[in-house]
C-alpha cells in the first residue's frame, strides 16, 4: 500500500498531548528506564501497550508509561504511530510504519543477537536497506533531530513496484493502473 492508502486506514488518536509511542516486546527494564529519561528530557508523554503478550500485563509494564492503551486495534495502532512525535521500539512492524509516516524512531535490540531465532536481523536489514540507521543512543538525545526520509521513500516505492510486478507475474493477472 502507498502512504496515502495507509493514511486512509489509520484512525486519528484522541490524545491532546505530545507523546512518544513505546512499543517494546522484550521484557527489559533498562530499556524502559532509558525511555522514561528520554521522555522527560523531550517533555513527551509515554504511550504504552501493557497487554502485548496474550492480553497479560507484564510486571515491567505495571507502572511504566503515562498513557496505557488497552483497546487499540491495528487501525488505531497505525494512527498512534502516524501522530506520535517519536517511536521507541524493538518491533519490525513499528519500525516500518514509522518510516512510512516519517515519524522519527529508535530501535532497541529485542533478543540476543546470536540467538537462533533472533528477530534482530530483519529489523537491522530493513534499517540498512532503507538507510535509516542512527548512531545516536537514547542517552544522548536531547531533542528530536530532523530525519530525511526521502531516500527511504524512493526506495520503498521501487520495492513496492517490484513486489506488485512479481505478484502480477505469479498470479498471471494485469494490474489496473491508478489514475
Amino acid at each position: 500500500m502507498t502512504k496515502k492508502e495507509w493514511e486512509q486506514v489509520a484512525r486519528v488518536p484522541q490524545i491532546k498531548q505530545l507523546y512518544l509511542v513505546c512499543y517494546l516486546l522484550e521484557d527489559n527494564i533498562a530499556q524502559r528506564k532509558a525511555v522514561e529519561k528520554l521522555a522527560k528530557r523531550l517533555k513527551l508523554k509515554i504511550l504504552t501497550f501493557p497487554h502485548i503478550l496474550c492480553n497479560v500485563v507484564r510486571k515491567c509494564d505495571l507502572f511504566f508509561g503515562d498513557i496505557h492503551d488497552y483497546t487499540s486495534g491495528p487501525r488505531e495502532f497505525i494512527g498512534l504511530i502516524q501522530n506520535a512525535e517519536l517511536i521507541v521500539t524493538d518491533s519490525f512492524h513499528a519500525s516500518v510504519f514509522s518510516m512510512i509516516f516519517e515519524t522519527l524512531f529508535y530501535v532497541f535490540k529485542r533478543d540476543k543477537a546470536d540467538a537462533k531465532n533472533s528477530t534482530n536481523r530483519r529489523i537491522y536489514d530493513f534499517l540498512k536497506e532503507y538507510q535509516l540507521v542512527s548512531e545516536e543512543s537514547l542517552a544522548e538525545v536531547n531533542k528530536i533531530p530532523e530525519v530525511d526520509f526521502k531516500y527511504a521513500h524512493q526506495h520503498w516505492e521501487k520495492r513496492r513496484e517490484e513486489s506488485l510486478e512479481y505478484l502480477e507475474h505469479a498470479l498471471g493477472v494485469k494490474r489496473r493502473k491508478h489514475r
